[in-house]
């Protein structure tokens, strides 16, 4: 399997170059959760890994200035490249660098990682479920039982338990992102298709109000994170010295393979 690394050198201050969260106290006590993860010139890096215990230990130690992404870019001839922001190619006409899209970026046609994007939703209590990693686990099988005996990695997202000094670190009820491996990446945008699908034909889509009134189809995982040149932001975030965070461990489920043939959708749907 592979995957790539990413390091932000968009300037040349390293402290603007964060493509992690920023995490503060506004005037009102509230804590601000302020994302970074601007790129428009850096290093992209292409990294074999057999399994994701391999994986786990990438993510663990990613730096403040870098993120992944679960596709590569399988036209270059070095696995050490620069990459940059369409923007600034567009502004600077003499630049060889590929950028940071789908023209460059693919998923791998073999074995490869896919990660779900679980975001809280009070729907998902309402059916007796708790927060716990184990109970995500347990509920993705109850809905697809082909995710039984998949290999499963589950890390609370980098922004979860964030609290102030001096107040009690909150119990677990953040966002988590469930990583595992499927037989063919180019399969992903399909599997996340049949995934949504699964979902609301068992309650557990809804509709969200946006700004200009329209209602936007939702269910417990976030669709947009299935397009091979998205940006997965790992590295713990800044905070501020009057906060805090809280760990919460992780989950490992030894498996196989998700076979991305049993998860095809037909005509009608």
């Amino acid at each position: 399997m592979k995957i790539t690394r990413v390091t932000n050198q968009s300037n040349t201050d390293s402290t603007k170059n964060y493509l992690c969260k920023s995490i503060s106290l506004s005037d009102q006590d509230e804590i601000i959760k302020n994302p970074n993860g601007q790129l428009y010139c850096g290093i992209g890096e292409t990294l074999a890994i057999a399994s994701l215990t391999e994986f786990h230990s990438i993510i663990s130690d990613l730096q403040c200035d870098q993120a992944i992404m679960l596709a590569i870019a399988d036209q270059q001839y070095s696995n050490k490249y620069d990459i940059v922001s369409k923007r600034y190619k567009a502004n600077n006409e003499h630049c060889n660098a590929i950028t940071k899209s789908k023209e460059y970026f693919k998923f791998q046609s073999d074995r490869s990682i896919m990660m779900l994007d679980f975001d809280y939703h009070p729907i998902f209590e309402k059916y007796g479920y708790s927060v716990k990693f184990k109970t995500i686990r347990d509920f993705l099988c109850n809905i697809i039982p082909e995710f039984s005996n998949v290999e499963l990695l589950i890390v609370p997202s980098s922004s979860c338990g964030i609290y102030k000094v001096g107040e009690a670190a909150p119990n677990f009820n953040g966002g988590m992102h469930i990583y595992f491996t499927v037989d063919d990446g180019t399969k992903i945008p399909v599997i996340g298709e049949y995934i949504k699908l699964k979902f609301w034909e068992n309650g557990f889509g809804y509709h969200k109000i946006a700004d200009n009134c329209n209602l936007l189809a939702r269910h417990l995982f976030d669709d947009t994170i299935y397009s091979a040149e998205r940006l997965i932001f790992e590295a713990p975030p800044i905070l501020s010295d009057n906060l805090d965070q809280k760990y919460y461990g992780d989950y490992y489920q030894e498996g196989g393979v998700l076979d991305s043939t049993s998860m095809k959708l037909n005509d009608s749907e």
